[in-house]
């Protein structure tokens, strides 16, 4: 995610909106954790789990992310 951000000149601090999709919810907490670290701006935010999820992951992760001109 970081790698594409940056294709288009663009950083973590950009991401407005995080959508996220844990095959467990339980695995939230262990989640946040890490993710705290990758966004300390608090985008806004989404998750949830679902059973099933493609090529059998454990997690989703989609970002909006902003350009300021």
């Amino acid at each position: 995610m970081k790698e594409v951000l940056e294709r288009h000149q663009l950083a973590m601090t950009d991401v407005v909106k995080v959508m996220v999709v844990l095959k467990d919810i339980n695995d939230f907490s262990a989640f946040n954790d890490i993710y705290v670290t990758y966004f300390p701006q608090r985008p806004a935010r989404t998750t949830f789990a679902a059973s099933q999820l493609a090529a059998n992951a454990n997690i989703e992760i989609e970002v909006v992310a902003v350009r300021d001109n």
